[in-house]
C-alpha cells in the first residue's frame, strides 16, 4: 500500500502571525507562524483575525509549540501575536512572502 504525499493545499483564511524565534543546538532562527482556519469553516465565518479568537485558545496554540520544541531539546521563544486587519493587507502580504519562501525552502 503506498501512502498519500504529504504535500497537501487546503483553502485557508489567514488570521495572523505569531512571531517566534527557535534555538537549537546554540544556534537561533526566526520561526514565525502562520495561523489560519479553513477558508470554508462554516462554524467560524465570523473570524477574521486572531483577536477574533478566544484568547485561551491562542495561548494553547502558543503552549503547544513551546511543549512540542521542548521535548525536541529546542527551545521555542515567543514574540508577538499580530492580527490580521481587514483594512491593511500589509500582514497578508507578509504572512504570503514567509509561506513562499518556506514553500520553496521545503521544495529545493
Amino acid at each position: 500500500m503506498s501512502l498519500p504525499s504529504a504535500d497537501v493545499f487546503v483553502g485557508a483564511r489567514l488570521l495572523g502571525v505569531i512571531e517566534a524565534t527557535q534555538t537549537e543546538g546554540g544556534k537561533t532562527n526566526r520561526n514565525d507562524l502562520l495561523i489560519a482556519i479553513s477558508a470554508n469553516a462554516e462554524t467560524q465565518r465570523d473570524v477574521k483575525s486572531l483577536t477574533d479568537l478566544n484568547k485561551k485558545l491562542v495561548d494553547k496554540i502558543e503552549h503547544f509549540f513551546v511543549s512540542y520544541n521542548s521535548e525536541k531539546g529546542k527551545t521555542f521563544s515567543l514574540w508577538d501575536a499580530l492580527a490580521q486587519k481587514e483594512q491593511s493587507g500589509s500582514l497578508n502580504r507578509d504572512a504570503h512572502k514567509v509561506a513562499g519562501r518556506r514553500l520553496n525552502n521545503k521544495l529545493n
